[in-house]
């Protein structure tokens, strides 16, 4: 009986090392998070897609819808109406707390994340 208790505790830790978690609370917020992660200068073809995708999806919720149309826009830095955009977004306290932390890193965003920003965004993954 021992033994098999220990079996089970073994298990479940390997399970809990193995199986990859991510922070990211919904299927657009991780897409939106890889996509910045591989950022340099401007979303490949691919990606701009993607994100506009998510920001015409009924089921996006309005800060993916506003992080992505942005991020679709961005070349180098984020135009001047998508970051009016995201700086309402994040004094309405409505989007979840990773969009937020998406829309906050884009906002800084110079030609590609900064290494703590992609720290922050690699926990999303």
């Amino acid at each position: 009986m021992y033994l098999k208790k220990i079996g089970m505790l073994v298990l479940l830790v390997v399970t809990a090392l193995v199986t990859p978690v991510s922070l990211a609370d919904t299927p657009g917020t991780r897409t939106i998070a890889n996509i910045l992660y591989h950022f340099n200068h401007f979303p490949a073809q691919a990606a701009q897609k993607s994100l506009l995708r998510i920001a015409q999806d009924p089921g996006s919720s309005e800060g993916e819808k506003i992080v992505a149309q942005a991020l679709a826009r961005t070349e180098h830095k984020v135009k001047s109406e998508d970051a009016a955009a995201l700086e309402q977004l994040l004094e309405s306290d409505s989007g979840s707390d990773q969009i937020r932390t998406l829309a906050r890193i884009l906002l800084h965003l110079n030609h590609k994340p900064s290494d703590e920003d992609m720290a922050t965004i690699k926990l999303m993954l």
